[in-house]
């Protein structure tokens, strides 16, 4: 081993300091230096390769090096990297740079480098170097690879959140259709209101009101609000109320009125009163929360209500109403839903939006109420936060970051100690047939029910996905020697959503036979299962030398004394009876 080291001092020059690389770039003909990091250390298997061009080739003519990156300005991007690096020096620049082990693409490298060092100083032609902070065009490939990567996992992370995100509001808007079946919202526009009320606010809540509908909440929202763009675009107007505000002047008289006369006498001067400011116009779009009230819902008349046919002006019975989101949207866009005697006095029934809003845009109606469940919802997500989120089931909690673990099947009892001692850690167990998620099939999901597989195979894992929030749970699984673990969070959740997809169930039904835990390792009860301690204490009840629990002793009853019976009278002793004569 001495002779080998030796030879590979010689047939390489070690350069580790500043000093040593400028010593070494002052060198004539073709370098070639092995660039690495000390944490890592030069590339021994290529000195091979190395020593046969060299000797049979390069001659003097090629110098090689290995230096250490760590101490070299010119070098500072190598530096931490693992990766072989091959630098071609020539005339105290770089001439070119190969990355990898590869040993015939370096053995054609440095060929065709010594014919251009050749050429070089013959003067037939120009060396071609770069400095050696100048990215080659491999370097250049590589980082635009690089970069493309990144933004391609990127872009991936970006569409996944975004679809997580979906799947979280339409899981929102799915619950909150349910829970708010009994709300709806209509939404007014400024131009409804005047002097603060709403004529068609008014026609719609009288309209409503035999069907037990009543304002629960209002909020006022800027006409850029998100819902509000959604749902009643009100670009148009939003810009206009803008212009509107931009075009604001001072009311006419006022720049006119001057702070003071001529011919006036000295030393009285008109007081001018302040004109107020207009105010600007008020863009906000009035938002009232409708509920439904039914029987039984807040009203204890209405419970007491019995059922049948309405009468003339009362609202129909329950099981006539409709729901809130339809009454509402069919008074809004339809006809107002009166009763029987509202049509028999002549009442108009015409729609609120052709009633009130006869020459509104399309784009931006100044009425508007939900025509589905699921705009509802949404509208009732923005609008109203509070109440939605009153009505909305408790969120999941979010898995813990985590590591994935595989062992061999052989090591399932030392596995399962472990599991046991950090439970609250444990994500997932079970048993597989392989390695690859992809090509095995799970077999069980507790040591009990691998055990009573009847066949076994060499090749069976145990996978173990753990909570990598603390580390000492890890580091207790790695005194088992797991054959493989996850290296970073991105592979434990993929292995874990691969071993244990979503929706399929984690826990297999025990027999009542099969409750009884595993047992220590070699002690094993019938069919092989082992026996706990606290049960083999309760097994041991009854043996030889236990000594049963004295029952108490009972107190003897008081002997009671017999009542004297009466005496009775003797009975007359009854008469013999004449025996029938002989005759």
């Amino acid at each position: 081993m001495a002779g080998k080291k030796g030879a590979v001092a010689q047939l390489q020059i070690e350069v580790n300091t500043e000093e040593d690389w400028q010593k070494l770039l002052a060198k004539e003909g073709l370098i070639v230096a092995d660039v690495y990091s000390e944490w890592c250390g030069p590339c021994i298997g290529m000195i091979g390769i190395l020593r046969k061009i060299k000797l049979e080739i390069g001659g003097d003519l090629l110098v090689l090096a290995t230096v250490k990156s760590d101490a070299i300005e010119d070098l500072a991007r190598f530096r931490g990297k693992s990766e072989p690096t091959w630098m071609f020096i020539s005339g105290g620049r770089m001439a070119n740079l190969m990355f990898g082990a590869n040993a015939p693409r370096l053995g054609r490298m440095i060929i065709a480098e010594l014919e251009n060092e050749k050429r070089a100083q013959a003067g037939e032609k120009p060396r071609e170097t770069m400095p050696f902070d100048q990215l080659t065009p491999e370097e250049k490939e590589r980082e635009e690879k690089k970069e493309k990567k990144r933004l391609e996992a990127l872009a991936k992370e970006e569409a996944e959140k975004a679809a997580e995100a979906a799947r979280v509001l339409d899981a929102k808007l799915a619950a909150l259709e349910r829970s708010l079946a009994d709300y709806t919202l209509v939404a007014l526009r400024p131009e409804l209101f005047q002097d603060g009320r709403s004529e068609a606010l008014v026609v719609l809540m009288e309209a409503l009101a035999p069907y037990r509908y009543r304002i629960e909440q209002e909020t006022l929202v800027e006409a850029d609000h998100p819902a509000v763009l959604q749902f009643m675009t009100p670009k148009k107007v939003a810009a206009q109320g803008g212009h509107e505000a931009e075009e604001q002047r001072v009311p006419e008289g006022a720049e006119e009125s001057p702070e003071g006369e001529a011919g006036e006498p000295e030393g009285e001067e008109e007081q001018q009163e302040a004109v107020p400011e207009e105010a600007p116009p008020d863009t906000r779009v009035t938002v009232k929360l409708l509920r439904l009230e039914r029987p039984g819902a807040g009203d204890e008349g209405a419970a007491s209500e019995e059922a049948g046919e309405a009468a003339p002006g009362e609202a129909p019975a329950e099981e006539e109403r409709p729901d809130a989101l339809e009454l509402v949207r069919q008074a809004v866009y339809h006809e107002l839903p009166l009763t029987e005697l509202d049509i028999k006095l002549g009442v108009d029934q015409t729609g609120l939006l052709k009633r009130f809003c006869p020459a509104a845009p399309a784009d931006a109606p100044c009425l508007w109420t939900p025509t589905t469940a699921r705009d509802k919802a949404a509208a009732l997500l923005a609008l109203f936060p509070e109440l939605a989120e009153q009505h909305l089931p408790p969120q999941a909690q979010p898995v813990p970051p985590h590591v994935a673990l595989m062992f061999d099947s052989t090591k399932m009892r030392a596995v399962a100690a472990l599991v046991d001692d950090h439970r609250d850690d444990v994500l997932h167990v079970g048993f597989f047939s392989g390695p690859d998620p992809a090509a095995s099939e799970r077999l069980a999901s507790s040591l009990r029910r691998y055990e009573r597989l009847p066949s076994k195979n060499p090749g069976d894992t145990l996978v173990v996905v753990l909570n990598r929030t603390h580390s000492e749970p890890l580091l207790s699984f790695c005194t088992q020697a797991p054959f493989y673990i996850s290296p970073n969070v991105e592979d434990g959740a993929r292995l874990r959503e691969a071993f244990f997809p979503p929706g399929v169930e984690e826990a297999e039904e025990e027999d009542p036979e099969e409750l009884e835990e595993a047992p220590e390792e070699g002690e094993t009860g019938e069919e092989g299962l082992l026996i706990p301690e606290d049960h083999e204490l309760d097994l041991l009840e009854g043996e030889v030398g236990a000594q049963p629990e004295p029952e108490p002793e009972l107190e003897p009853e008081p002997e009671l004394e017999p009542e004297p019976k009466p005496e009775l009278e003797p009975e007359p002793e009854p008469e013999p009876e004449s025996e029938p004569s002989a005759e």
